[in-house]
């Protein structure tokens, strides 16, 4: 087996076309990440401790809804350095 091409993974993302499936679990990602923003909300007046989870959840959240232009982004930057 040529193992030679396993790891020439320079550029992983450069010409990469999100599926749809992988829109659908960003939108999805998304959604719920406002929900537990609007649900921090609702729990601000009553118990902050709730709402903090709520907070750190919805952050969570919307860094997996954008993985993958963060990891576009961690891709060129690291590309620059070298």
């Amino acid at each position: 087996m040529n193992s030679g091409g396993l790891y020439k993974m320079k550029n992983k993302y450069e010409n990469y076309i999100q599926s749809r499936g992988e829109w659908i679990s960003s939108a999805a990602f998304f959604g719920v990440g406002v929900w537990f923003l609007l649900e921090a909300l609702v729990y601000y007046d009553q118990e902050i401790f709730l709402a903090v989870i709520f907070v750190v959840l919805s952050g969570l959240n919307f860094l997996a809804a954008f993985r993958f232009q963060i990891a576009t982004f961690y891709e060129k930057k690291n590309n620059k350095v070298k």
